[in-house]
This record gives C-alpha cells, structure tokens and sequence, in this order.
C-alpha cells in the first residue's frame, strides 16, 4: 500500500514500518479513476487535496505493525536507505 504525505514528510520520517520517498524516485500511480481490481488501484477515490498526515501515519502502521519486507525490497530497488533492523520489535 502506499499513502500519500505532505511534501517535506522524508525529511522527517523516522518508522521502522513505512520508506518515505521523494524526489528523485518516482512512483507510478493508477489513474485517478481506477478504483478496483484489474492492476494497481486505488482503494480510496483519489483526491488531490488529501493526503496522510505524517504522525497520523506512522502511529498507524506502529500499531499494525506490517511485515517489513516488502519495504526493505522496496529500498533496495530504488536505491533508498532501508529500513534500520535495529528498529525491528
């Protein structure tokens, strides 16, 4: 899943559970129309004036706890920094 944060939020984010990117990564995003399954979707209808607020996110996936894996691959591929293992439970 990915969610969308205010600009300026990777200079702040410190989660062991979620990578932050920005500029020089791109993400390609549906449609804004695509709401449902074949491919990438949005689970959510798309809004440009919404998006997650930094704390609100990382308080959320702190409680969830998703699995990290995906994230470290997720580094890798683009090149970010990974995931600290010395914030894993």
């Amino acid at each position: 899943m990915y969610w969308l944060v205010p600009p300026g939020t990777r200079e702040c984010w410190d989660n062991a559970y979620g990578v932050c990117l920005s500029a020089p990564w791109r993400i390609p995003f549906p449609p804004a129309s695509h709401e449902r399954p074949e491919g990438p979707y949005w689970l959510r209808p798309y809004r440009t004036d919404r998006r997650v607020g930094p704390r609100h996110l990382a308080g959320a996936l702190d409680r969830v706890r998703p699995a990290r894996d995906p994230h470290e691959a997720l580094s890798v591929l683009l090149g970010a920094p990974a995931v600290a293992a010395a914030n894993a439970p």
